[in-house]
C-alpha cells in the first residue's frame, strides 16, 4: 500500500526533517537513510516503524542538522593555506596591470582550506529530538495509508459485486448444462457402441455417472463460500492483505476447474468474466496490507 508522511522540527538549535513513503510489494521491507554520523540511530528507528506496518517497501529518510554555532567549531588546513599564500604572492609579482590584491572570495575554490568539525554528538540527546518528530511522521504515514486502503476497499467491493452477479448466472445456467451433458454423452455413446448389445437401465447409468463428473454444483457452492469470507474479510480490521491472497488462489482454482468441466459455451463466457474480475481483485489485493 502507497503512502507518505512528513514532519518537521526547527528552533535555534536544530533542524531535523523525517519522510516516510511506501510503494506496494508483498512483503515487508523496510530501509532507512541515515547521515552517517547518526547511523546508530538505526536500531531504535526500525524498532519504532516496524510494529506499525505489516507490508510493503517502506523507505524512512532522516535529516538532521545542528545550527547551534557554539557547538561547531572551523579548522583551516595550514598546509594548503601556507602553499596557497605563497603561490597568490609569487602571482601577484607578475600582475603589473592593477593594484595588487586579494579577494576573499578565492577561498571557496578550495573547499579542504576550512572545515567545520562539530562536537562529537551525544546520540542519546539526538534521539529525544529525533524520537518525536518520527513518531509525527509515522501517524501521518499511517493516516495517508488509511485513506488508500478506504479507496482500495471501494475498488476491490465494486470488482466483487460483479463477480457475484456472474456467479449467479452460472448458477442458474448449471442444471440445463448438466441436461446437455447427458444428452451429448448419451448421443456419443450410441453411435460409438451402435453394434453392441447393451442393457437400457445399465446404459443410462453408466450415462448419468459419467454426466455427474462433468457436474458444477460443488464448485459454486465453495465459490459461495469464499465469497462470503471475502466479504468479512473486507469489513474486518487489521492486516488482511496475506489471508486475501490466499483466498483469492482458492477463488482462482474453483473458477478454473468449472471452466475445464463445463461444454456450454454461455457458462464458458461466463467463466472468462468471473476470472476477470477476480484478476481485478487480486491485483488490489496485492496493495493491501
Amino acid at each position: 500500500m502507497t503512502g507518505f508522511g512528513r514532519s518537521e522540527l526547527e528552533n535555534n538549535e536544530i533542524d531535523i526533517t523525517v519522510e516516510i513513503k511506501s510503494v506496494n510489494s508483498r512483503y515487508k521491507d523496510i530501509q532507512i537513510r541515515l547521515p552517517v554520523n547518526l547511523n546508530s540511530l538505526d536500531p531504535k528507528i526500525r524498532n519504532t516503524i516496524n510494529p506499525k506496518v505489516n507490508r510493503g517497501k517502506i523507505e524512512v529518510i532522516v535529516s538532521y542538522l545542528n545550527t547551534d554555532s557554539n557547538n561547531s567549531n572551523i579548522e583551516i588546513n595550514e598546509s594548503l593555506a601556507r602553499s596557497l599564500s605563497k603561490n597568490l604572492d609569487k602571482l601577484m609579482k607578475y600582475n603589473t596591470l592593477i593594484e595588487p590584491s586579494i579577494d576573499l572570495s578565492i577561498f571557496t575554490m578550495f573547499p579542504d582550506l576550512l572545515t567545520i568539525k562539530e562536537d562529537k554528538l551525544d546520540s542519546n540527546r539526538i534521539w529525544e529530538q529525533v524520537e518525536p518528530c518520527l513518531n509525527e511522521a509515522i501517524n501521518d504515514f499511517i493516516q495517508s495509508r488509511e485513506i488508500e486502503g478506504n479507496n482500495l476497499k471501494e475498488d476491490i467491493n465494486e470488482h466483487y459485486n460483479q463477480a457475484k452477479v456472474i456467479l449467479e448466472k452460472i448458477k442458474k445456467l448449471a442444471p440445463e448444462s448438466i441436461k446437455e451433458s447427458q444428452n451429448k454423452l448419451k448421443e456419443r455413446l450410441e453411435l460409438s457402441l451402435a453394434d453392441v448389445d447393451l442393457d437400457e437401465v445399465r446404459f443410462l447409468n453408466e450415462v448419468a455417472i459419467l454426466a455427474d463428473k462433468l457436474a458444477i454444483d460443488e464448485e459454486i457452492t465453495r465459490l459461495e463460500s469464499h465469497f462470503q469470507t471475502l466479504e468479512t474479510l473486507i469489513e474486518e480490521e487489521g492486516p488482511i492483505g496475506r489471508k486475501m491472497d490466499f483466498l483469492i488462489q482458492e477463488l482462482n482454482r474453483e473458477t478454473n476447474t468449472i471452466g475445464s468441466k463445463t461444454d456450454s459455451i454461455e457458462i464458458t463466457n461466463h467463466v472468462v468474466d468471473l476470472k476477470s474480475e477476480i484478476e481485478k481483485i487480486r491485483e488490489q489485493v496485492q496493495n493491501v496490507e
